[in-house]
């Protein structure tokens, strides 16, 4: 239907906000360095979950979880490099 299509292309890019936010208070409770191997397992289970996902609906879960990383790897990649980059 077109509500579906509609949702599993939109979910990703409306879960990049929370995902940042939540990626913020994620590094400061882990750390960056644990925080950022977090995300890249997140980022490599994420698209195996859409793939392989059996209905439309654990595909669109699966989505707002990559967007979640997306936007949480912006942020802790950010800070880790703006604390191992020279000055």
């Amino acid at each position: 239907s077109n509500w579906e299509i509609s949702t599993v292309v939109s979910v990703t890019p409306l879960s990049v906000i929370p995902g940042s936010a939540l990626g913020g208070m994620m590094a400061d409770r882990l750390g960056r360095w644990r925080s950022l191997l977090a995300i890249c397992i997140l980022l490599v289970v994420g698209p195996l979950g859409i793939a392989l996902a059996p209905s439309v609906h654990i595909m669109i879960l699966f989505r707002a979880l990559v967007g979640g990383g997306i936007g949480a790897g912006f942020v802790i990649v950010s800070m880790y490099l703006a604390e191992v980059a020279p000055t």
